[in-house]
């Protein structure tokens, strides 16, 4: 993965963003591997891979970016199971986004 990922024009409605002054725009779109690819903007570069593995390896729909009450990123998705599941960053600024939190 080179952070050069072609989104297709079908798949510009499947975008999601949330925003902060601080950390920017959280922009994140169903991958080509199928998981949750995004990416802060402006500047963040590559596209980085968020597996969805865990959940059975898909999702419906498109996923959802916001940015907690905390100011941390954090991205939904719902399961294959139906079930929501969110993913977000231990704290505002860190690097990765931890382990998917599944509901019900």
């Amino acid at each position: 993965m080179d952070g050069r990922w072609q989104i297709h024009a079908e798949r510009l409605s499947r975008l999601a963003a949330g925003s902060t002054p601080e950390a920017g725009t959280l922009v994140a779109c169903r991958s080509d591997l199928g998981g949750v690819a995004h990416r802060f903007l402006p500047g963040d570069r590559p596209w980085r891979e968020l597996s969805v593995a865990v959940l059975g390896g898909t999702f419906t729909g498109a996923p959802a970016a916001a940015f907690d009450a905390l100011g941390r990123a954090t991205i939904a998705v719902v399961g294959a199971d139906k079930r929501l599941a969110v993913a977000r960053r231990a704290a505002p600024g860190s690097a990765e986004f931890g382990p998917w939190t599944v509901t019900g």
